[in-house]
């Protein structure tokens, strides 16, 4: 990554500082003692489980791919066919690392609000999705969550969240392309001038942290003391390039989110999914695209795990020893097809968790014959008439729980190792 100095990013009239937004809660936050970090792969339009990871073959009243079959490695099930080979060759390199679970109600059918229940558990506007949260109580992380695509919401911990952008705005930013690619192209601001714009925003910084009480003036100041600490110490980093290939292979386009979590500068980081050609997976019409769609996720998560297990992490082992991979997406697809041969959007789905801290080796949850979630037992994952009906609350809890990070939702224990 080419590195320019303080005075230099300065140049940019804050613009740096503006790409990450300028408040923290008022409250302080208690860093988190478990150290465990996360990759968010977020199938992006709705999944369809029953193409993929969810068989419900012999179910009269579901439409599935007809060209597949039930597969197993242990307790795990999946859908086996010639079209999706990678599906079956995932489980049985990294079954025992996988905890899959099924039958959760997002409770809404548009792609919006699914996105902020799935994320949140909620559908107000100032509630914080997941990784956010986790990133908010990881302050001492030089990015503490990276979004490299996808959905991200915010309210209470949106300083903790570094958004790369499509075009890699925020390392055209640290490197100073910006300033030459932009158009008209822009000078740099005289030595002066870039003094008297880092007096004043650090000067105003300390005026608003200093103001008296807890208001949203001195969370603001609060904010900006922080961002500019955090921004002498991004630029002092020689082995962190934020550059992401947005036009190859998905892989590609995580290598700056590995690096920045086997280093040690971020704790969580997000993808969106796309499938194959990177359509989406809104199949409204041709459901058998989910196929193809499965075949390309589960070819991307084998050389996942594989780059992973490649790599040395900061206590000693790999770095899959301590990231936890979740891959989910926004809803499910509807039990059977409509007039064109898709599948329309549907509120039950499923996920994946992987790696680290993880009960591996199992599967928890079912569906009925209808494709609604049974109720299950969170203590031992048990599909049980006694348990209770999961939700994006549970969801959500079993992933602050994986970081120890307090919730309000009920953990679904069985998913912890």
């Amino acid at each position: 990554m080419s590195l320019i100095s303080r005075r230099r990013l300065l140049q940019f009239g804050g613009l740096a500082l503006g790409a990450a937004p300028l408040w923290v809660p008022s409250r302080a936050l208690a860093g988190s003692g478990n150290n465990r970090k996360f990759l968010f792969l977020f199938t992006n339009g709705g999944w369809d489980p029953t193409y993929g990871i969810a068989p419900m073959y012999g179910h009269d009243t579901i439409d599935s791919n007809p060209n597949g079959e039930t597969g197993s490695v242990g307790d795990i099930s999946f859908v086996d066919g010639p079209e999706a080979p990678a599906i079956k060759n995932y489980f049985e390199a990294y079954a025992d690392r996988t905890c899959v679970l099924h039958g959760f109600e997002v409770r809404s059918i548009t792609h919006e609000r699914c996105k902020r229940l799935v994320m949140t558990g909620k559908s107000a506007s100032s509630a914080d999705d997941w990784p956010a949260q986790i990133a908010g109580h990881s302050p001492d992380y030089l990015i503490p969550h990276v979004v490299l695509s996808g959905p991200s919401f915010t309210s209470e911990y949106t300083a903790s969240v570094v958004r790369l952008g499509e075009n890699n705005q925020f390392a055209k930013l640290l490197d100073g392309t910006s300033l030459s690619s932009a158009t008209p192209a822009r000078a740099p601001l005289g030595a002066t001038s870039a003094d008297a714009v880092r007096v004043f925003r650090e000067s105003r910084a300390a005026a608003f942290a200093a103001a008296a009480g807890r208001g949203r003036a001195q969370s603001v100041g609060a904010s900006l003391v922080g961002a500019n600490d955090r921004l002498d110490r991004l630029l002092a980093v020689e082995d962190l390039d934020l550059s992401s290939d947005t036009t190859g292979s998905s892989m590609d386009a995580l290598l700056p989110a590995l690096d920045a979590l086997q280093n040690g500068y971020a704790r969580s980081a997000l993808m969106s999914h796309g499938g194959q050609f990177n359509v989406g997976w809104d199949t409204h019409s041709n459901a058998g695209a989910q196929t193809s769609n499965f075949q390309v996720l589960f070819e991307d998560l084998i050389s996942l795990m594989e780059e992973l297990d490649s790599r040395p992490g900061q206590s000693g082992g790999s770095l899959a020893e301590e990231v936890t991979v979740v891959v989910f997406s926004e809803m499910g697809r509807t039990p059977v097809y409509n007039a064109t041969g898709g599948k329309d959007h549907w509120t039950f789905t499923s996920a994946m968790f992987i790696g680290a801290g993880v009960a591996g080796g199992r599967q928890i949850g079912a569906y009925d014959d209808d494709l609604i979630g049974r109720p299950v037992d969170l203590a031992s994952g048990e599909v049980s008439d006694s348990g209770v009906a999961l939700g994006t609350d549970h969801f959500g809890a079993t992933i602050l729980a994986l970081a120890d990070v307090e919730s309000e939702g009920a953990p679904i224990a069985a998913v912890l190792a």
